[in-house]
């Protein structure tokens, strides 16, 4: 009939869409369905849902990523390690910020990639902030999207191969230049110092981590001096390239805010760590600006991280889970374990960086280890002198303890966890 619409571009038009964003519309509406089809198929495959979906998203939608991320505000927090608690406690900070309001706050795995954030963010309901969490290859491509994040966190890059290290710190640093965002940043990491500086607004954090493995100048390779002073930290004895002045830090125990105000973080997480994600939470927080007694309100309200830390009970044994995939974690994770009994589970992930770590501290208790790699896990043990016991399957190292055990997960085999535990 004369004046109906007859076409796709009429239909368009008469929504008030372009002919071409009503298509790009209708890609990302098929691509969100085939999404959660494949998602769906992983309870029976055993993969990971949310990062299959994102996969799938992506295939049919090649610009899926761009187009979500710009539809919430969001704050980026990058690092090798320990981006999940540092992300937790913010999303604790910002949701005590609010009060009694109910506010939507979404958080993101950083072993999940971009995958993972496209299909956190897919859903229709869009969330009041999204703290994405990723590591450094990751945010340069989340950071081409063009969406300005609210703030940039660059925890740490120590851990990650040499050339891929500088390749993204040298990434991070034209991305960061190209952007007005507030950046924190890691004062400690000689690398993360190269990838924040062109940052045009920046806040230094120094923690009081354990653990480094950055000694030489990222500009002309020359050996570092002062990486053990913690008065003046570390600098290059050829130019002027040292560690920045900070202006938030963990001292004695404490950490203190953008005024100089030192305040007793009381978190319920354990380690010697969460002090320094709780130091980076605070700027990140105080950025958007929330109170700092408002922040340790709520980051003392955080007893676990997407469940880091938390206990959960599969089959009649009750574990503490505790992440880890880095050196840093695995040697923060040695001070906290207390129970008698700690289970080393593993993935297919190289263990050659636990020669890194002194295991003493698991002398004396009986220790299980399992999964792929739990073989290279025993070896690294004996030489220490410590016996631990290879039980391959997880399941089968999980049973028979009447009392409670640490378990010592990499990424892969903490997923199993939560899974087995109905947590996923």
């Amino acid at each position: 009939m004369p004046g109906e619409p007859d076409s796709n571009r009429t239909k368009a038009a008469h929504r008030g869409m372009p002919s071409a964003a009503a298509s790009s519309f209708a890609r990302f509406g098929v691509a969100t369905l085939a999404g959660r089809l494949a998602a769906a198929a992983t309870r029976f495959t055993r993969s990971d849902g949310p990062t299959v979906r994102g996969r799938v998203i992506r295939r049919v939608d090649p610009g899926a990523l761009s187009r979500v991320v710009r539809r919430q505000p969001w704050v980026l927090v990058v690092g090798e390690y320990g981006t999940t608690v540092l992300s937790s406690l913010l999303v604790s900070a910002v949701r005590a910020s609010h009060g009694t309001h109910e506010t939507r706050l979404a958080q993101t795995r950083a072993e999940d990639g971009t995958d993972g954030v496209l299909s956190l963010l897919a859903d229709r309901t869009v969330p009041e902030l999204v703290v994405v969490a990723a590591r450094p290859g990751d945010a340069v491509d989340l950071l081409a999207t063009g969406d300005l994040p609210r703030a940039i966190v660059l925890f740490d890059s120590s851990g990650a191969a040499p050339n891929p290290r500088y390749a993204h710190a040298r990434a991070l640093h034209r991305a960061i230049g190209g952007i007005d965002a507030p950046v924190i940043a890691n004062a400690v990491d000689p690398m993360t110092v190269l990838a924040a500086g062109s940052a045009r607004r920046i806040s230094w954090v120094r923690g009081d981590r354990g653990y480094h493995d950055q000694l030489l100048c990222p500009g002309c390779g020359s050996i570092l001096t002062g990486v053990d002073d913690a008065e003046t930290g570390w600098r290059c004895p050829r130019h002027d390239y040292r560690q920045p002045e900070p202006d938030y830090r963990v001292q004695d125990g404490k950490i203190s805010d953008a005024d100089g105000q030192f305040w007793d973080p009381r978190l319920p997480l354990p380690g010697r760590l969460s002090l320094d994600q709780a130091c980076f939470a605070l700027a990140a927080a105080e950025t958007l600006g929330i109170h700092a007694g408002t922040v340790f309100v709520g980051m003392r309200k955080t007893r676990d991280a997407l469940g880091r830390f938390g206990t959960v009970t599969i089959g009649e044994t009750k574990a503490r889970l505790i992440a880890a995939r880095h050196p840093a974690e695995w040697i923060d994770a040695l001070t906290v374990i207390d129970q008698p009994t700690v289970i080393i589970a593993t993935d297919d992930t190289d263990l050659s960086w636990s020669w890194d770590c002194d295991p003493g501290a698991l002398a004396g208790r009986a220790v299980i280890a399992t999964g792929p790699r739990a073989p290279d896990v025993t070896a690294r043990l004996a030489l220490a002198g410590i016996d631990c016991r290879d039980v391959p399957d997880l399941s089968g190292a999980l049973a028979g303890h009447r009392g409670g055990v640490d378990v010592l997960a990499l990424p892969g085999a903490f997923r199993t966890l939560l899974r087995l535990s109905g947590r996923s």
